[in-house]
């Protein structure tokens, strides 16, 4: 399955000159802390040296790629591109990216779990899927678990309506996303 790009602009300001950069956010899917600030410069420098090394940028003086050291106060992020339940916040941004390239899920799972205040960490063991109401809910993991048995009686009549308020003390749900609780 492919999933949603989310990119991160940058613009660069050396000696002067602006330079635009893009961040990939699954470019770092595989390190174990996500992507942090801290990530975000350092690919700024790395994508910064390669090009001045590949004559792409020429700077003013070429012996002072190696005093070039950028730091936050040399880039301003455009974070308009992700989405925006991640607020711009960096550690939000680095939770997100570190689970959801890995995950399954698709974006709007992950919504539906930053508003229900569950950490991106927690995404794949809580989920329990889509459904249309907690009635249809109650039914399915009922079904799913084993409670109704595959010969139960077509005549004998479940309140659904009940049975979704008791079970919803174990489950929160945002737009239709069921989650268990912790």
């Amino acid at each position: 399955m492919s999933k949603e790009m989310f990119f991160i602009n940058a613009k660069l300001t050396v000696q002067g000159c602006i330079y635009d950069f893009q961040l990939d956010l699954e470019e770092r899917k595989y390190k174990t802390h996500g992507w942090t600030l801290d990530d975000a410069i350092e690919s700024i420098q790395e994508q910064f040296d390669c090009a001045v090394h590949d004559g792409d940028i020429v700077l003013a003086d070429p012996e002072d790629i190696d005093l070039i050291d950028i730091t936050e106060d040399m880039v301003e992020f455009d974070l308009s591109e992700l989405p925006d339940f991640l607020n711009g916040d960096w550690d939000k941004i680095s939770e997100f990216a570190e689970h959801y390239y890995s995950s399954y899920y698709d974006i709007d799972v992950f919504e539906a779990a930053s508003n229900l205040g569950i950490p991106f960490s927690d995404v794949d063991e809580a989920y329990n899927g889509e459904h249309r109401s907690d009635e249809e809910f109650a039914e399915n993991i009922c079904a799913e678990i084993g409670y109704i048995p595959d010969d139960f009686p077509s005549w004998i009549a479940i309140d659904w309506e009940a049975t979704a308020r008791s079970i919803m003390y174990d489950y929160e749900e945002d737009n239709g996303h069921y989650f268990r609780r912790f």
